[in-house]
């Protein structure tokens, strides 16, 4: 999470890369999420990025959670089929170490011998107001199915944050800590 500065870490790895593996201040990637470098200087092996620190070429993309955590998702399906990431496109090894249904699913009934590009999914934009109030635009691509404010759409954020969360304990643990506020205010105490 870049936010509105590069980290150092990114700078780093910015300074070592050629001007092939820049762009606008990020480290370029392919539509693979693979880094971009051109014949000459493609020495770093198998080199994924995504985020705020890279910049999918050809495309522009808003710097948001939503993009991350899409992206994230699409790198762990990718890993999980082990594609040949030196063949562009990556292409699914005949000798992979997929499961015979896995094998059978992706190459038989999906046809899914290449790797598929990036793509995200603009599903909105929350943005939470305080004092129980917020912003919301739900889309799907490129169709917008509500716009809303205030209460409304401070419970739409509540219902996508609980959602969000990685599991049923920390949902609960969400869920209590917003009773226990409503029920006594917002903890300011100091150790």
């Amino acid at each position: 999470a870049a936010g509105t500065t590069t980290l150092p870490f990114i700078q780093n790895i910015l300074s070592k890369l050629p001007e092939s593996g820049k762009e606008k201040g990020k480290i370029a990637v392919d539509q693979w999420l693979r880094l971009n470098f051109d014949k000459e200087h493609h020495a770093f092996g198998d080199v994924y990025a995504l985020g705020d620190c890279a910049h999918i070429i050809g495309t522009s993309l808003p710097q948001t959670a939503q993009v991350a955590s899409q992206a994230g998702a699409y790198l762990a399906r990718y890993f999980n089929r082990r594609y040949d990431t030196k063949s562009t496109p990556p292409i699914i090894h005949t000798q992979s170490y997929l499961s015979p249904f896995e094998k059978i699913w992706i190459t038989g009934f999906r046809q899914a011998t290449e790797a598929p590009k990036f793509s995200f999914l603009n599903l909105g934009i929350l943005a939470y107001l305080g004092a129980g109030q917020a912003l919301a635009r739900v889309q799907l691509g490129n169709i917008p199915l509500r716009n809303a404010d205030g209460k409304e759409a401070f419970a739409i954020w509540r219902s996508v944050y609980l959602a969000k969360q990685v599991s049923t304990r920390s949902r609960i643990l969400v869920l209590l800590d917003w009773f226990k506020t409503r029920l006594f205010g917002r903890d300011i105490t100091r150790l």
